[in-house]
């Protein structure tokens, strides 16, 4: 079961393929990583349950933020054209809200979804071994990250995923934490998100966004988004290109390219020959 193909499942998965990018991003270029990564000790191959258990979570979080946007900008657009907009005698304005209701919604989904997301990745177990392991790092409390970070490093005596474990921390300290607490608060509080403030002034409407935890709400939504891709894509690949440079006794390494063309399979993240390379940068020193 865990060594089937995996390419005839996923090119078409959710109705994504190569022009959204996240298909390529985390399903294609991962496997291509890893493949180069555990050859020379057999082509390990983990990514069969992170495929099955992880991957839908990619997409349908992808559409998510995509339909956040979408919404937004028909609310917006019908706010400023003042189709869902009526003056009423004495000046107040009545506003139809139901695209925004729906709208409200999707954010509270979002870190519901997001939430789900991460846990599912921690425990695809496509990222562990002896001397790392994301459900042991990634959803534990900050004492354990630190207790576990320590034990981990103190296992390995090259320390070869030092950088992993501080990419991590950081993306704990700088999103993670903050964003798990939103989630928390929506799922078990009676928790409420506001409406965005309308206003006529000199006959031409305002709209002032709506904060969340001291924040524009949509641009907090952009802001973790790009974060938890970015981290999540981040440990993968530098822990493909770490196995890559000691199992190929360093004639491998992970590099970035400049241009990116995911139709063309020309990923961000590749693992070739450790040598300069114009318009590559070598990861791994």
């Amino acid at each position: 079961m865990e060594n089937q193909p995996l390419y005839s499942k996923v090119y078409k998965l959710n109705n994504h393929g190569t022009k959204q990018g996240i298909i390529p991003r985390f399903v294609h270029q991962m496997l291509d990583l890893e493949e180069i990564a555990f050859m020379p000790i057999g082509g390990l191959k983990k990514s069969y349950k992170y495929i099955n258990v992880a991957i839908s979570d990619f997409t349908s979080f992808y559409d998510l933020n995509q339909e956040i946007k979408i919404k937004r900008n028909e609310f917006y657009n019908k706010l400023i054209s003042k189709e869902i907009i009526e003056t009423q005698e004495n000046g107040a304005l009545s506003i139809d809200r139901t695209l925004e209701t729906n709208l409200l919604e999707n954010v509270k989904a979002f870190f519901i979804k997001g939430r789900i997301l991460i846990n599912n990745w921690a425990k695809s177990d496509v990222l562990t071994d002896e001397y790392f392991d994301l459900k042991n790092l990634l959803i534990v409390n900050d004492s354990n990250f630190i207790k576990n970070s320590n034990h981990y490093l103190s296992l390995d005596e090259h320390r070869r995923y030092e950088y992993l474990l501080k990419l991590i921390e950081n993306g704990r300290k700088q999103f993670l934490t903050r964003f798990n607490n939103i989630r928390a608060r929506i799922e078990h509080e009676n928790f409420q998100l506001y409406y965005s403030q309308i206003e006529l002034i000199n006959d031409e409407i305002k709209i002032f966004e709506p904060l969340l935890d001291n924040t524009a709400m949509y641009e907090l939504v952009d802001f973790f988004y790009e974060n938890i891709l970015n981290l999540i894509e981040k440990v993968m690949v530098y822990y493909y290109g770490i196995n890559a440079y000691l199992n190929w006794n360093k004639s491998m390494n992970l590099f970035k390219r400049e241009e990116v063309d995911f139709d063309n399979q020309l990923y961000e993240y590749v693992i070739i020959p450790n040598q300069e390379i114009d318009k590559m940068k070598r990861l791994i020193k």
